[in-house]
């Protein structure tokens, strides 16, 4: 099995802030089934594996390039959790369709932490 990556295609996003201008903070973990998978930023993805995240199999965790800032943060993130859910749900999911995902759950997410009481 290969690591799972965010595109490179996604790296010209890297450097957005989000609207507020703030360092979003992701979790330091996630659980898929009865999985926990560590979230970690990792410095030199991007450089290094052409990658602004990696889900990796083997290591069972999540990794975000820790140059990314604003929105591109959280967009990673969403994107590796829908390739765990893609490998672990034994789904083969095309690329293109995780990418969608993920940027849909983030769009989801984020607009359900912007109005959290539903009133915009």
């Amino acid at each position: 099995m290969r690591k799972r990556t965010a595109t490179a295609a996604a790296a010209s996003r890297a450097q957005k802030t989000s609207e507020q201008g703030e360092q979003m903070k992701l979790p330091e973990e996630i659980r898929l089934g009865s999985h926990t998978i560590p979230v970690v930023r990792k410095k030199g993805l991007i450089r290094h594996s052409e990658a602004c995240g990696i889900f990796d199999e083997f290591q069972q965790t999540i990794y975000v390039d820790e140059d990314l800032t604003g929105s591109a943060v959280f967009e990673t993130f969403w994107h590796e959790v829908v390739e765990a859910i893609n490998y672990y749900g034994e789904m083969s999911l095309p690329h293109q369709s995780i990418q969608v995902f993920g940027l849909l759950l983030h769009q989801v997410i984020d607009s359900i932490q912007a109005d959290p009481e539903g009133r915009g």
